[in-house]
């Protein structure tokens, strides 16, 4: 018999990926009671460290030995007329099945991924290739227009001091970011002495 049926037979390749399967669940419930209960995250290298190095004493173990009705035997003890190896390769599977449905529930029950309450991440918006952005650009307010404050007044008086809006610009907003004609502000018409009075 090759090396790989003989892995078959002795229910190896089986005990493998229940070892597998098994050590993502405990993971992922470790992981998370490990946050409830704020437990340091070394604890949590510590068991993947030891699931590591558990994984091929596992599997020496489950070829050198074979689980029986009398309890665990040497597997070279054992008569080939009186191995249980199939019934044994059948349990794995249940196990197996039953850690993946598990891990499954657990998969859409914690982590959500098709959730409709997730946020959603839009992409930023970028100009073709060649092009930039055109910054909005707002007119930058001068000395003049700056907020003018009674400067007689003490602080602490009972009327505060008002403050001047500063003038309305009429601002146009490109369509598009290939417009190639910048923002400009139109000042206010100035006012005529007549007009002021």
């Amino acid at each position: 018999m090759s090396f790989f049926g003989e892995l078959k037979r002795r229910n190896v390749t089986r005990v493998a990926a229940l070892y597998l399967v098994a050590a993502w669940v405990i993971l992922q419930v470790a992981e998370l009671l490990f946050d409830a209960l704020r437990v340091p995250p070394e604890w949590l290298r510590f068991l993947i460290a030891i699931l590591i190095i558990g994984f091929p004493l596992v599997l020496v173990f489950s070829w050198i030995y074979e689980m029986t009705p009398e309890g665990i035997k040497r597997e070279k003890d054992i008569r080939v007329e009186d191995s249980i190896t199939a019934h044994t390769g059948t349990r794995i599977n249940y196990a197996i099945v039953i850690l993946l449905v598990i891990a499954i529930i657990y998969w859409l029950l914690v982590t959500r991924p098709f959730s409709s309450d997730a946020p959603r991440i839009e992409p930023a918006p970028t100009a073709p290739a060649g092009q930039e952005l055109q910054e909005e650009s707002l007119p930058d307010a001068s000395p003049d227009e700056a907020p003018v404050e009674d400067m007689d007044e003490a602080p602490g008086d009972s009327e505060p001091a008002i403050e001047e809006a500063p003038p309305e610009v009429d601002e146009q907003e490109p369509d598009t970011v290939d417009d190639p004609q910048p923002v400009t502000a139109t000042p206010p018409p100035e006012r005529t002495p007549a007009q002021q009075g």
